[in-house]
């Protein structure tokens, strides 16, 4: 089986899956549209458990971290509906999908206390540089980045490279995929609680266009494509696996103008590759520290 070509598979469906959320964002309440794609995944990975011949087994410690991590996932999948409702799927994809790594190389610092290298210190000025554009700092108003929907990603993002950090330290104490599971097990919960005050039942009329893309962000995007990102990694390794996150931006724009008919536009084109590069200098200088590190 040829891993590099399902790991490209992979990051093209998360990518697509911006432009397919889209066109529910506006259906209905987020909450609802949250509690459905949360129940949806959850009940997409049994039959995958099954399949792989996982035991539904957690320790406490894996017990506690699925149970943060889906606070922080329902935090972000909040957060990336919302910057949806208001914003473009394409700016969107490129915004959250570009910063993760950043944000997520920042955190790890500050967690570990490491010393910044002068070329991570670039490279983190050059995805400062290229967020700023993103956010079309030029025109810098609250009321009009909270329309934008900009604000919204901005945070998705941070939010994503906490529940980034969380999967990594729980990776010690349970393999991804049961930790995944769990993660939907209690973001469904969660979320059943939370939509209670909501209609919560009424998407069961809206026909295909509602569900025909919520299938797409349940059970292909998370539930199919995300394993196969993890059996991937475990082939391949994370370092390798993780790169071709890369390719999410690119494939959101794209998408973002086959399904939306979103122009695209030359702010977030350059913001986007700015901050690209920011990622992929700070992922290779990673990959280099490690390789000196293995040769001592």
């Amino acid at each position: 089986m040829n891993f590099y070509i399902l790991i490209v598979l992979a990051m093209v469906i998360w990518g697509a899956s911006w432009g397919i959320a889209k066109l529910i964002s506006s259906m209905t309440s987020v909450v609802v549209i949250l509690f459905w794609r949360n129940i949806l995944t959850f009940l997409a990975l049994i039959p995958i458990l099954f399949i792989l011949k996982e035991k539904p087994k957690l320790s406490y410690k894996a017990l506690s971290y699925s149970i943060l991590g889906a606070l922080v996932m329902t935090a972000y999948n909040y957060l990336f509906f919302k910057g949806l409702e208001y914003g473009l799927a394409g700016a969107g994809g490129i915004l959250v999908t570009t910063l993760n790594p950043i944000f997520n190389f920042l955190l790890v610092s500050l967690l570990s206390k490491k010393r910044i290298e002068l070329v991570e210190k670039f490279a983190l000025g050059l995805g400062l540089l290229g967020g700023l554009i993103l956010l079309k700092i030029w025109d810098l108003n609250l009321e009009d980045i909270l329309k934008s929907g900009n604000l919204f990603f901005l945070i998705a993002s941070l939010a994503w490279a906490f529940l980034s950090i969380l999967t990594e330290r729980s990776s010690k104490h349970s393999k991804p995929l049961l930790y995944s599971f769990y993660n939907y097990a209690f973001a469904s919960l969660l979320t059943f609680i939370w939509v209670l005050p909501y209609p919560w039942v009424a998407p069961l009329s809206f026909g295909f266009n509602f569900w025909l893309p919520m299938f797409y962000l349940s059970v292909i995007s998370t539930a199919f494509a995300t394993t196969i990102y993890f059996i991937a990694s475990s082939k391949l390794g994370s370092h390798v696996a993780s790169s071709y996150i890369f390719i999410v931006p690119t494939s959101a724009m794209f998408f973002a103008w086959i399904i939306q008919n979103e122009k695209i536009q030359l702010h977030s084109v350059t913001g986007g590759i700015l901050a690209l590069l920011a990622a992929v200098i700070l992922h290779k200088f990673k990959i280099s520290k490690s390789k000196k590190s293995l040769n001592l």
